[in-house]
């Protein structure tokens, strides 16, 4: 009796403790190994959407100024950044040497009229000569071949002059436009050469209280752009400022670098207080629709699906909880902004949407997900 005693104990205690032991496993393992979900609600939203690019800030008019003529630099008249009118001097070429062929010119011309007045005094005589028969007819013709040529070498003359003159006046390096000095490629003393490939003296700006944008937009976004369309951009030089600017030009023409292909996109942009300089890289946002009041579902919501889900092929679709199990709901994806995205299908705004699962790496947290644990049911007892 004393050991059948015992050996009833020892089987009292051994049920026991594994009775504790199967309700800890069921308390502590079962909710560990639930599935946890990170869930977002379906919001009504503007959703504004965006091209992003980068760009070069340009004057809107930038003219180069060269030299028509060579000859020595005596005198510069202008510097970096000064203002400048039409008509103003910028520069002066040694013009003795073009002085000396204005003289000549005039000599020559000075020769030249007076031959005329020559020929036509002999052109008369010869023919009241010619009229009473006392000269031949080739006489005649003689006198008025002499004329012609007389008169002809004074208007060549004339234009050797006028071309001298001009040439003189060229000394003399203007402004075409009103504006700003932005460059100064020229030295007093220095040395200019007129070719057809003569080289920059000075770049003017025609007004930096208005600058131009030139965007290089990629090939996949440039259908979405549009001449009037509102933009922003920063440079680094300010980057606390966000600029606006308008969408003036869309060129045709394509730019390919490295394989990549962009279009050229000129945008306008005021600048009052000149901080905007050319050369400046600029960060570009154009607007390129704006859609209002659209059912939207964070991004991460439209990447997650349980695991050895099958995708339809084009289809896509967001997971909602259905009796704690997740169940496909099929969308359309529209516009979207930053990790917003329009969703249209069988949704309704406050319904809850899955965007990931509780400790897994690759989710993503939303700052309006709400959790929702899904407990696993109870086995049943050992021995039943």
């Amino acid at each position: 009796m004393p050991l059948l005693r015992r050996i009833l104990s020892v089987i009292v205690w051994v049920t026991i403790v594994g009775a504790l032991g199967w309700a800890v496993w069921w308390y502590f393992g079962s909710s560990s190994s639930a599935t946890s979900y990170k869930l977002a609600a379906v919001t009504r939203v503007d959703i504004l959407e965006t091209v992003s690019a980068t760009g070069k800030l340009e004057a809107r008019n930038e003219v180069e100024v060269g030299s028509q003529i060579s000859g020595k630099i005596i005198e510069v008249r202008v510097d970096f950044g000064d203002m400048v009118k039409k008509g103003d001097v910028l520069a002066i070429i040694d013009p003795e040497s073009y002085q000396a062929k204005v003289k000549q010119a005039e000599a020559d011309l000075a020769v030249a009229r007076a031959d005329m007045k020559l020929a036509e005094s002999t052109w008369r005589r010869t023919k009241k000569l010619a009229e009473s028969n006392a000269v031949s007819a080739s006489s005649l013709d003689d006198a008025e071949a002499s004329l012609e040529k007389a008169r002809a070498n004074v208007s060549q003359a004339e234009a050797s002059l006028s071309s001298a003159k001009t040439d003189l006046e060229r000394t003399a390096i203007l402004a075409p436009i009103d504006g700003v000095v932005i460059d100064r490629a020229i030295e007093m003393g220095q040395t200019v050469a007129a070719s057809l490939s003569a080289p920059t003296l000075f770049t003017l700006a025609e007004d930096l209280k208005k600058i131009r944008v030139r965007i290089l937009v990629d090939e996949a976004d440039i259908g979405h752009v549009q001449v009037g369309q509102a933009s922003t951009f920063t440079v680094d030089a300010y980057t606390n400022l966000k600029f606006d600017a308008v969408i003036a030009q869309i060129r045709k023409q394509p730019e390919e670098t490295s394989n990549v292909v962009t279009y050229i996109v000129m945008a306008d942009a005021d600048n009052p207080d000149e901080k905007l300089l050319p050369g400046m890289t600029a960060n570009v946002t154009v607007e390129v629709a704006n859609h209002k009041g659209v059912l939207a579902v964070p991004r991460s919501a439209t990447r997650w699906a349980p695991e050895g889900a099958q995708a339809s092929r084009g289809k896509r679709a967001v997971w909602v909880l259905k009796d704690g199990t997740p169940e496909a709901v099929e969308v359309k994806l529209g516009a979207s902004s930053g990790q917003i995205v329009e969703v249209t299908g069988d949704l309704k705004e406050g319904e809850q949407v899955i965007t990931g699962v509780n400790g897994a790496s690759a989710s993503s947290s939303n700052s309006s997900s709400s959790s929702n644990r899904t407990r696993m049911p109870a086995p049943p007892m050992p021995g039943m």
